[in-house]
């Protein structure tokens, strides 16, 4: 025994135990270091296709495919390269490269080395596919990457799909696809595989799809990363994700800072019957110009699909986001986030008949200049009953030509609150529905009609703490639907609490309430309120000096203190910067100042701060013209939500990505309810150029 309490093997190991173990060691070190020979090269006009070839640029291989069959091959602990000279074309005519070419064990594949011009074009004849991936083999995504090639033509530029117990898990960056028949990149999962490849800064172009993912067999994993690409003029949808695994599977994948432009379509989602979970986020893109939506989830008999749609901009399109499809018994999540949709056919339009527990929540959506801003219709075809839950806060839904369409009925609930609907051409906010629904505390305004109600909305249901301004009329509803503690402008309307042929006093465009708004503290304190306005300053909030907290009516809460809230949508640049503006704290009074900070101006993953950065500053929000897409200005990922009137000096920011600024108010009350609007922009290293932040709402007050 020992000092310690333990026992040692009265048998010492003899040494040629160890002797052999250190020799079996050494020789797997020996393996190792023998493995990797490389890097290589291939050279299609001087290169030739021998073994003593590969080793040097000045004796290169001819074909791609040779390189890749002859490589050394690798083990776990070890990795290698192939250089592929760049400004010529490898195809079975001009270096007799032949496709397609399977990629070889922890071996990386680099169109030319620095200063070798252009990217290496490898030009697919008509049918063929470039890279096609045994599904019997491991592709690590630290140790197998595909950069700087262009794959031109064919059917598809790469195929992979995992056999059982293998992964693929290849980077592909900085690559083009151009032309293909069927698709860029094309993934089949079969089953009980894992497929979570990150395609990275590539181009998709041509005819037909960029990324078509299919996910078949019982317990298949497909989740990629799809980061910082440019999917362009396609013919089809950009991004394909189906899944059809009949039980155990997880599908999904995050999309992220990727722009899509000119294309059939966005990314489409379809879930069917056995997944565990299809499990979606799609963050900080931009969709413009697009056929139909940026962004559709089909529910062809799934189950337990979770799509996130956060801070994407979608501009000039067919459709924004669409949930739609026969859902069967099983739970389905569409959450929309601080997203930018204008210009579109329909901003979110959820159209549902089947099962299941769906459940739509939308929050802090800027939705504009649409023929439709959010349109639900649902219903029933079976039993159990469909149970369809949707709830909107602090969205706002301007200047389209029906804000909010409602129609259908199920189990459920229907909540719009802290909303503004305010310029609709025909109806802001169209009732047509059965379910227990909740309008509160929501700004309608300059509307042509402002509610309209059909129907008998079901019992539990509210119509309380609105305000309706300067409408052609605000209210069409059916007899007996009730309305409390709410103004109306152009009318009597009798309910408790009303206020009839009142000025609810709107300060345009921003539709907030004026210090001497009736509609001010005229809530009822006992009504279980939203949390927030739609700017997110407490419902109930000191209004007057020594006073008490007390709700008002409609989306704004005025605060005696002022306010100071962020809203918009944040750039994001080329490279996954998101440099976003705060305040220190939340009010903002005469005589005081405002702290104004930014954060996240920094290269995401490597940890590059931007060099400068320049707080702007203006009068007005979003509304009308604003915001600007500033990808016209070269700005790609960037949006101007205020018309930038006057701007601090340039200052620098800090290694983590960090400045403040700070904003004197001057006591003076004049400029008691003055609003003003920040932005910062950040000046990034390398290439991503300027990046915008979101922008910060200040509201002066006392």
């Amino acid at each position: 025994m020992t000092a310690a309490g333990q026992s040692y093997d009265s048998h010492p190991t003899p040494m040629h135990t160890i002797t052999r173990s250190l020799l079996a060691a050494l020789a797997l070190l020996l393996q190792d270091h023998l493995a990797a020979q490389g890097p290589y090269y291939v050279n299609g006009q001087t290169g030739h296709d021998v073994p003593a070839n590969g080793t040097s640029a000045a004796t290169p291989w001819k074909t791609i495919g040779y390189a890749m069959a002859n490589a050394a091959p690798q083990t776990v602990s070890t990795s290698d390269i192939i250089y592929v000279e760049g400004n010529q074309v490898y195809s079975p005519a001009t270096n007799g490269e032949s496709f397609p070419i399977a990629p070889a064990y922890n071996i990386t594949l680099a169109g030319g080395l620095a200063g070798h011009g252009n990217k290496p074009v490898l030009a697919l004849p008509t049918g063929a596919v470039g890279f096609l991936f045994p599904g019997n083999q491991v592709y690590n995504r630290n140790q197998v990457t595909f950069r700087n090639l262009v794959l031109d033509g064919g059917d598809y530029g790469m195929r992979m799909g995992a056999a059982a117990g293998f992964r693929h898990r290849p980077r592909v960056q900085n690559c083009t696809f151009q032309n293909q028949a069927v698709a860029g990149i094309r993934i089949d999962n079969s089953g009980t595989s894992i497929n979570d490849p990150r395609f990275f800064q590539n181009v998709f172009t041509g005819p037909a799809m960029g990324l078509a993912m299919y996910s078949v067999g019982a317990g298949a994993i497909t989740q990629p990363d799809v980061e910082e690409n440019s999917f362009q003029g396609l013919g089809g949808v950009a991004v394909d994700l189906d899944d059809q695994s009949p039980g155990g599977g997880n599908v999904g994948g995050l999309f992220r800072s990727n722009y899509f432009d000119n294309c059939a379509a966005g990314i489409r989602v379809r879930s069917s019957a056995g997944a565990i979970a299809t499990n979606v986020q799609v963050r900080t893109s931009r969709f413009a110009n697009l056929a139909g939506y940026a962004v559709e989830v089909i529910l062809d008999h799934p189950f337990d699909p979770n799509v996130t749609v956060d801070q994407c901009a979608m501009l000039h399109c067919g459709g924004g986001v669409r949930l739609t499809g026969f859902p069967l018994p099983g739970a389905y999540t569409l959450t929309t986030t601080k997203n930018l949709i204008r210009n579109c056919g329909t901003g979110v339009n959820v159209q549902l008949f089947g099962q299941g527990d769906v459940n739509y929540t939308s929050r802090d959506n800027l939705i504009e200049e649409c023929t439709t801003g959010i349109r639900c219709l649902f219903g029933s075809n079976g039993t159990p009953a469909l149970q369809f839950v949707m709830s909107s806060q602090r969205d706002r839904i301007l200047a389209c030509d029906t804000g909010i369409d409602l129609a259908g009925g199920a189990p459920g609930s229907i909540e719009l609150v802290s909303d503004m609907v305010c310029r609709s051409t025909t109806v802001g906010v169209s009732l047509v529905t059965s379910s227990v629904t909740t309008l509160r505390s929501t700004t309608i305004a300059d509307c042509n009609l402002g509610l309209y109600v059909t129907g008998t909305l079901a019992a539990g249901s509210a119509l309380d703490h609105l305000v309706f301004g300067a409408n052609g009329t605000d209210a069409f509803v059916s007899p007996g639907t009730a309305i409390s503690y709410s103004c109306f402008q152009g009318t009597s309307f009798a309910g408790v609490g009303n206020l009839s042929l009142t000025d609810p006093q709107l300060i345009r465009p921003y539709y907030k309430l004026q210090p001497s708004s009736p509609c001010v503290d005229a809530g009822n304190a006992a009504q279980a309120l939203p949390p927030t306005d739609y700017e997110g300053d407490p419902r109930a909030s000191i209004s007057v000096l020594a006073g008490s907290p007390v709700p008002d009516l409609g989306a704004d809460e005025y605060v005696l203190a002022g306010s100071a809230r962020v809203y918009g949508t944040g750039g994001f640049g080329l490279y996954n910067a998101f440099p976003r503006i705060s305040a220190a704290g939340p009010n903002a009074q005469i005589g005081q100042s405002v702290q104004i900070d930014l954060s996240g101006a920094l290269m995401l993953g490597l940890n590059q701060p931007a060099s400068m950065a320049l707080l702007s500053v203006g009068f007005r929000d979003d509304s009308g013209a604003l915001p600007i897409d500033l990808a016209a200005f070269g700005l790609k990922g960037s949006y101007l939500w205020n018309e930038s009137t006057t701007a601090f000096p340039l200052q620098a920011v800090s290694p983590t990505g960090t400045a403040t600024q700070t904003q004197n108010l001057p006591l003076n009350a004049s400029l008691i309810n003055l609003v003003l609007t920040y932005q910062w922009f950040a000046l990034m290293p390398a290439t991503n150029g300027i990046v915008s932040s979101d922008a910060l709402r200040v509201t002066i007050g006392q």
